[in-house]
C-alpha cells in the first residue's frame, strides 16, 4: 500500500483493508482452486472413462481375436485329420488289396505246383511201375531158367 492512502485511511482502516483484500485473495485462490480440481476431476474422469472404454473395445478384440484364432486352429486340425484319416485309410485300402492279391497269387502258385507234383509223382509211378514189371519180368525169366537147368539135372 502506498504511503498516502494509508494516511488517508488510518491504521484501523488499513489493517481491515488489507484483512479484506487478503480474504479476498484466499477465497478467489479457493474458488480457483476448486474450479481446477473441478475440472482436473471432469478432465480425468473423461480421460479414465476413454480408457476404460479403449480396454473394453481392446479387451473385445483380442477375445474375438483368439475366438477366431481358436476356431481357424479347430478348423485347420479338423481339415488335417480329416486327411490323415482318409490317407490312412486309403493306405489301409491299398493294404488290402494287395494282400487280397498276394493271397490269389499264392493260392495260384500252391494250386500250380500241386498240380506239377502230382503230374510228376504220376510220372514217378509210371515210371516205379515200368521199372517193377522190368524187376520182375527178369526175376520170372531168371526164376524159369534156374528152374529148367534144375529140372534138367534131375530128371534124365
Amino acid at each position: 500500500m502506498s504511503p498516502s492512502l494509508r494516511e488517508r485511511l488510518g491504521p484501523d482502516a488499513t489493517v481491515g483493508l488489507l484483512a479484506l483484500l487478503e480474504d479476498s485473495r484466499v477465497e478467489w485462490a479457493q474458488d480457483v482452486t476448486n474450479q481446477a480440481v473441478e475440472r482436473f476431476e471432469r478432465e480425468l474422469t473423461r480421460q479414465i472413462s476413454g480408457i476404460r472404454t479403449e480396454v473394453r473395445e481392446l479387451d473385445m478384440s483380442l477375445r474375438r481375436g483368439i475366438h477366431d484364432g481358436d476356431a481357424a486352429l479347430r478348423e485347420e486340425m479338423r481339415e488335417k485329420y480329416g486327411g490323415l484319416r482318409l490317407e490312412m485309410r486309403e493306405g489301409d485300402a491299398a493294404i488290402r488289396l494287395e494282400m487280397r492279391d498276394m493271397g490269389v497269387s499264392i493260392v495260384r502258385e500252391i494250386a500250380a505246383l500241386g498240380s506239377t507234383l502230382r503230374q510228376e509223382i504220376a510220372d514217378q509211378r509210371a515210371e516205379l511201375f515200368k521199372w517193377s514189371f522190368a524187376f520182375w519180368f527178369g526175376q520170372f525169366v531168371g526164376l524159369g531158367g534156374l528152374m529148367a537147368i534144375l529140372l534138367r539135372s534131375y530128371l534124365p
